[in-house]
This record gives structure tokens, C-alpha cells and sequence, in this order.
């Protein structure tokens, strides 16, 4: 499953934030807003061009992408983007107990767009940013849809009975092989693990104060001569 993360990237429900946003998170919301503007015409295009040719697919062809039928596949429109955050190994390496997490979720090169066939999400469009311009660059990612479609919908179950403003994203670490879904409200920032990592003291499911995985994770990333990718 790990392995299949790793390859196929991935989901977020844009939500309007409170007035009373705290600074150290308008530069993010900022950076994410802008990409999924920049993105999402070179998705819509991505998704119309895939429409054209399910006529013409093998069956083989759909369903490995996970629809079940031509038909379904036909029915498929895009979902709300999910932009990927990117935590490079250096800065995680460095980072200390109280600094702010704006030095560690600033760039992001990625957006997921979940391709649904009624509120399932089936399958996906990535797209990466080269250069100036946002590329079309994987059509799949089933699998990796399918974790972060459960644990979203189970933090907005959560979040819907506090009555809070939320949004979603995901945050990866290459350099440890490690996907999050990010959760954002007006004051507050939590990562949430997609899978089990006993080894980093990491529960799928179980919600943490972004500063505080990050925390746990520094000596992980310290261990590790990978690149930041």
C-alpha cells in the first residue's frame, strides 16, 4: 500500500476561513489558493479529454483506473482539488521545539484532483507545476484516493459537530515515504496519518498538532541521507 502512496498522489474541500485567520498560516492559504486556481483549467481539460476516449477504451483500461463500467466511467466528473504540501528533509531536520510550521509547509508542486463517480472517488488527475505552467501528468491513484477520502470524511463528521471552518490538504514528506492529511482551521493546524507507522510512534486515523508530528519526527529525519526531492 506504502508503495502505491508513493507513486500516486493525492485531496482537499476548500473551505472559506474565518476572518480571524492567524498570520502564520495566511501565506499558506495564500500558496494553496493560488494553486488550485493556476491548476484547475489543466484538469478540467485533463478530465474532458479522458470522456473523449472512454468510447474507445478497453474495459481493461477503465477499470484499472477503477471504475467498474464503461457507463460509470462516462458518469465521472472531478472532485475538490487537494493540494500537496511538501515538507523538504533539510527544513524538517532543523526544525525545533516552538518554531513556526510556516518554515516547513511553503511550497507547493503538486494538485490532486479526485475523479468521482457520484461522491466516490474513483480514481485521479495529478498535476505538478514545471516551470510557470501546470502539467497533466498521472491519470490513477486509486488506492491512494480511497485513504484519503475515509479519513477526510471522518475528521468532517468530527469538525461538523464543533461547527468549524475547515479545509483540507495533504502533506508529504518524501524523504520518509510518509503522506498526511492536513487539517487547517482558523486556529489551528492538525496532520492526520493515512497508515500505521509503529516505528514513528504513528496511528492511521489519529489527529495531532502539526507541530508536534513534526517534533516526533526529527530524529527520523536526521537519520535519513535521502535527498529532499
Amino acid at each position: 500500500m506504502r508503495a502505491l502512496i508513493a507513486v500516486f498522489v493525492a485531496l482537499m474541500v476548500p473551505v472559506v476561513l474565518r476572518a480571524a485567520e492567524p498570520d502564520q498560516y495566511k501565506s499558506l492559504t495564500s500558496t494553496l489558493d493560488d494553486s488550485i486556481k493556476a491548476s484547475r483549467p489543466k484538469a478540467e481539460k485533463a478530465m474532458a479529454e479522458y470522456l473523449r476516449d472512454v468510447d474507445n477504451a478497453a474495459p481493461e483500461e477503465f477499470r484499472a483506473l477503477g471504475f467498474a463500467s464503461r457507463d460509470e466511467a462516462r458518469s465521472a466528473k472531478l472532485g475538490d482539488p487537494l493540494p500537496v504540501i511538501f515538507v523538504r528533509l533539510d527544513r524538517l531536520s532543523a526544525f525545533k521545539a516552538g518554531a513556526n510550521i510556516n518554515g516547513l509547509m511553503n511550497e507547493v508542486h503538486r494538485v490532486v484532483y479526485p475523479v468521482n463517480v457520484g461522491k466516490a472517488a474513483r480514481s485521479t488527475i495529478e498535476l505538478k507545476k514545471q516551470g510557470d505552467e501546470w502539467v497533466a501528468t498521472a491519470l490513477g491513484g486509486r488506492n491512494f484516493i480511497k485513504l484519503f477520502s475515509s479519513a477526510r470524511e471522518k475528521a468532517m463528521t468530527a469538525q461538523a459537530q464543533k461547527g468549524a471552518n475547515v479545509r483540507y490538504s495533504a502533506v508529504h514528506i518524501p524523504a520518509l515515504n510518509l503522506y498526511f492529511l492536513g487539517e487547517q482551521t482558523a486556529d489551528t493546524f492538525i496532520l492526520i496519518p493515512l497508515l500505521d507507522e509503529p516505528g514513528l510512534d504513528l496511528k492511521a486515523g489519529a489527529p495531532a498538532p502539526a507541530a508536534q508530528v513534526f517534533e516526533k519526527l526529527v530524529p527520523a529525519a536526521r537519520r535519513t541521507n535521502g535527498p529532499n526531492q
